[in-house]
């Protein structure tokens, strides 16, 4: 007598070894079963008025066992706690089916079997009743699962499935022909009405384009074809004009452009005509305006005098934006230029430039205020300037000047604590580089500096007689 599952199972698969595993469970089953009918040797069969009723004896807790079984004229039945419930029965008893007719479940009699579990290598009817069904391969990445109860199912390891109201596909759906509701396919394209492409009848989208009738088209090449259309608030009517604006908008701000074209990064065209132009943010490089006098506003850079490059925009007149009449601001100060004067204000200083004095300032005391006599604030500066030597740019002749640098000068300010307004020596000029562009430079008025050589010679002089006569009184003395 076998004594092992195993052993019932070589011998059962010998020369058998490529089955299938729905088949190999079946076997699996009939397997076990087999070997517990051959390793059950204490049986006991009764036949009594309620049937013929199978069981066995244990010998260790010496009662029967709860597993038994019990054959009638019409039924057979199986129990696994002494008959308190039944876990299969064969043979005529109630069960489930589905009426067509009232669309509900119903209670019928009949001969079949009802178990915890069916393993079966072919199952048939007329009716299958269940919640899941799954493949003998799924693993939740492979293989398929159908869900009776609310129809999602996840087929070829998720390719196709539906979940959540979703259907999803992955991979390609292939057609030949056939149709979708009022939509045809064919070897070429999807189409409803017309299977030709820019029909005046139809809907089309395959290898020759996408067209709506005749009204709307986009060839093969890309190329779009309509009537008129209206993108956001810009619209392009029959007569090919593009108009910015909508009807929530006032009506002088619509605006029309002729002749444009649109590329990547840029928009020209030959005439934009607008009482008002609205734009979060405007990108151009150059902007005219053709009004009564006209003028107009560039990108334009200068200079902070200390050789660093500011960058910014101006605003010029109808001379051109090469005029020396304009408004500059930039990232370092906002200077207003007229001709050869200019009027820089910075963040620290506030300039402004003058003609060296050629008498027609005038000195006359009725042409001044604020007259004050006390100079001792600026001896401080005048310790700190820096007379140098030097040579100019460009110059035709290699000569030395003698002068100040006007940098220095602005630093001897700052250091005393004076400011521009304190002093209107410095200012700002503005006058074409090498490149024949404008741009600022530092500027002195070097009559302002007589006034304060002045003033320190006379206290020196003042200074050298209290010293003089310091030593005329010791050497009386020493006499």
């Amino acid at each position: 007598m076998a004594t092992s599952y195993d052993s019932i199972q070589r011998q059962a698969n010998k020369g058998n070894d490529a089955q299938s595993t729905i088949s190999q469970w079946v076997k699996d089953g009939l397997n076990a079963a087999h070997v517990r009918i051959q390793n059950n040797d204490n049986e006991d069969i009764q036949l009594t008025k309620n049937g013929l009723l199978c069981r066995t004896y244990d010998d260790v807790t010496e009662t029967w066992s709860p597993e038994q079984l019990k054959i009638t004229h019409n039924i057979m039945a199986y129990t696994d706690d002494n008959w308190k419930s039944v876990t299969q029965a064969i043979g005529k008893h109630d069960y489930k089916r589905y009426d067509e007719t009232n669309k509900k479940f119903i209670n019928s009699v009949g001969y079949g079997m009802t178990a915890e579990f069916v393993t079966a290598g072919y199952v048939s009817g007329s009716q299958i009743i269940g919640g899941d069904i799954y493949s003998d391969n799924y693993n939740g990445t492979t293989g398929s699962h159908l869900n009776l109860r609310d129809g999602t199912f996840d087929f070829a390891g998720g390719k196709l499935s539906y979940k959540e109201n979703t259907l999803s596909v992955e991979g390609d759906i292939k057609s030949i022909n056939g149709n979708i509701g009022c939509w045809y396919i064919n070897g070429t394209s999807i189409y409803k009405g017309s299977s030709a492409w820019g029909n005046s009848s139809g809907m089309y989208f395959g290898d020759d384009g996408l067209s709506i009738s005749n009204k709307f088209k986009v060839d093969k090449n890309g190329k779009l074809t309509c009537t008129s259309g209206t993108i956001g608030n810009c619209s392009i009517d029959e007569n090919g004009n593009l108009q910015i604006g909508s009807s929530s908008l006032p009506d002088n701000i619509a605006t029309k452009t002729y002749v444009t074209t649109i590329t990547n990064n840029a928009i020209s065209t030959a005439y934009i005509s607008a009482d008002q132009i609205t734009s979060g943010q405007l990108d151009v490089g150059d902007v005219e305006l053709f009004g009564d006098g006209g003028g107009g506003l560039c990108c334009a850079y200068g200079d902070d005098g200390t050789s660093t490059r500011t960058y910014g925009v101006k605003m010029y007149g109808s001379d051109g934006k090469n005029s020396s009449y304009y408004v500059i601001a930039t990232n370092a100060g906002v200077r207003m230029q007229g001709g050869n004067q200019s009027f820089y204000v910075a963040n620290d200083r506030i300039h402004a430039s003058m003609p060296i004095d050629d008498g027609s300032k005038g000195s006359d005391k009725r042409l001044k205020n604020s007259i004050d006599y006390s100079m001792d604030k600026y001896e401080g500066f005048f310790y700190d300037l820096k007379p140098c030597f030097f040579r100019y740019n460009n110059w035709e002749n290699n000569h030395y000047n003698i002068g100040f640098i006007a940098q220095d000068v602005e630093n001897a300010l700052i250091d005393n604590d004076l400011r521009t307004s304190d002093l209107a020596a410095l200012g700002v000029t503005s006058r074409k580089n090498e490149n024949d562009e404008y741009q600022d430079y530092l500027a002195l008025d070097k009559e302002q500096f007589i006034a304060l050589n002045t003033h320190m010679i006379q206290k020196l002089s003042h200074r050298i007689e209290e010293l003089e006569e310091k030593l005329k009184n010791l050497e009386v003395g020493m006499k």
